[in-house]
């Protein structure tokens, strides 16, 4: 796999994992478990950005 490959790939894996982490936050009631997830998406939306991808982190 050539590195534009790879590049491209984790991309992808890191919006799709931000994608499952947002689903899971909507539908918890937990406060702390909410928070929780908001800082995973917000590592990810960090890391994404570095790549002019811009998310919104809820």
């Amino acid at each position: 796999m050539s590195k534009s490959n790879k590049f491209s790939a984790n991309i992808s894996e890191k919006q799709e994992e931000f994608q499952k982490l947002l689903e899971k936050f909507n539908n918890m009631d937990d406060p702390i478990e909410r928070y929780m997830k908001r800082q995973e998406m917000c590592e990810i939306k960090d890391f994404l950005s570095q790549f002019d991808i811009l998310i919104e982190v809820p």
